[in-house]
């Protein structure tokens, strides 16, 4: 988003702009946990309980974006409360992935 000249207001960064606005301040609160299918219901549980309050609270939940554990469980939680979710993938992971 380009700077208004007229009215000196400072230009909105992609990230800034692309996120709905909500009265009062947000936080990307990053939380990072187990992506594997054996991890214990209660983390998941625990996890998904977490990504609902965030969302609910208007953060934006950021995490390992795995889709299985407590990865999965803080996506399910934000999304299923209406919140925003970033999945922050490792480039070695992806090349792991390729490479299996």
């Amino acid at each position: 988003m380009t700077n208004n000249s007229s009215n000196n207001a400072p230009a909105e960064t992609p990230l800034q702009s692309c996120e709905e606005k909500k009265e009062g301040p947000y936080l990307r609160v990053t939380c990072y946990g187990s992506s594997s299918s054996a991890t214990p219901k209660e983390y998941v549980d625990a996890s998904r309980q977490l990504g609902r309050a965030l969302a609910e609270a208007g953060h934006v939940c950021v995490n390992g974006g795995g889709r299985t554990g407590c990865m999965s469980g803080m996506t399910d939680g934000a999304i299923a409360a209406g919140g925003k979710v970033v999945g922050v993938i490792h480039e070695v992971s992806i090349f792991q992935l390729k490479n299996s």
